[in-house]
């Protein structure tokens, strides 16, 4: 009898496997009630005391859009018809990362006590974060459109362009939701991500046309460098590698939905490109799964840390 109880296989006590990709999205559909309170409660909380409210989200970038405006026609002597008119999508949408990835990096730690209390599926401080953001890039979306109507560009030069912000928006919020959530989890396990970030951001700032317009990158890659290998193997593909970085395609996606080729830039407009728009998505899905799976698999870790 004995030799038999020996020669059994233990018995597994608990052999539960992690619940997948499919399984966490459907749990966070499950909260979808909690997560849109508490975007709601990130947008309350952020104005509750100010007395322009959400004016304060858009003073920024229409304070840069002034200054670069004036930089490029009085000081650098580039007479671009409307220039403005094209800083305002990319300067708005630039904001949205620039506020939104921070804002998702510290929403574990800023919500402590909360994770201590009760279970909910922690990915929802992340979306929540995203999701307060995304109200305030629709609302300057909305304030880039009046203008263009003001100088006259919408809708008379750009009409059903607008319809594809339907895919460039969500393309952008995929983006910065993978990135959000794998600077979320790291950012618990070591707080120095919070300033990686920071410093991130603003490096990012000169590789995405901003100061400049997509043109300039397409002439560089005209241009002969006078370096070999950098002639024969960077060059050809430099507008092609540079618009990989999501931040950099899904700003020239906006100026080129919403508005008309640029003029007198000292160089041939690009068009709108469809190829662009699916290089993005691929790009902004990939990194979504992996910030789910990145998260997934150091969230209870970062969790134990709280």
């Amino acid at each position: 009898m004995s030799r038999r109880v020996a020669q059994r296989q233990p018995i597994l006590v608990n052999s539960a496997a992690r619940p997948g990709l499919l399984a966490t999205l459907v749990e966070i559909w499950r909260y979808r009630g909690l997560m849109l309170e508490l975007s709601k409660r990130s947008i309350v909380l952020r104005y509750k005391n100010s007395l322009l409210g959400v004016a304060w989200s858009l003073a920024t970038p229409l304070v840069l859009i002034f200054v670069i405006t004036v930089l490029t026609r009085f000081i650098m002597n580039q007479a671009i018809p409307d220039y403005s008119a094209y800083l305002f999508p990319v300067m708005f949408a630039w904001a949205f990362y620039t506020s939104a990835i921070p804002d998702m990096c510290g929403s574990l730690l800023e919500n402590t006590s909360l994770i201590r209390r009760v279970y909910f599926p922690r990915e929802l401080l992340v979306i929540s974060a995203l999701l307060a953001n995304l109200f305030h890039l629709l609302v300057s979306m909305g304030i880039t459109l009046v203008y263009l109507a003001w100088l006259g560009i919408f809708p008379k030069q750009v009409n059903l362009g607008v319809l594809l912000l339907l895919l460039i928006i969500p393309a952008q919020c995929l983006v910065c939701l993978g990135l959000g959530l794998i600077v979320a989890a790291l950012n618990v396990l070591f707080e120095d991500v919070r300033f990686m970030v920071t410093v991130g951001m603003q490096i990012m700032w000169y590789l995405v046309p901003v100061l400049y317009p997509i043109e300039r990158v397409a002439a560089a890659a005209q241009r002969v460098w006078g370096r070999p290998w950098l002639d024969a193997w960077i060059r050809p593909h430099l507008l092609d590698l540079y618009l990989l970085n999501p931040f950099a395609s899904v700003l020239v996606l906006y100026q080129k939905a919403l508005l008309p080729p640029i003029r007198n830039a000292g160089h041939d407009a690009l068009p709108w490109s469809w190829g662009l728009l699916g290089e993005t998505w691929l790009v902004a899905l990939l990194t979504l799964w992996f910030g789910l799976w990145f998260f997934d698999r150091l969230k209870w870790t970062a969790v134990e840390r709280i």
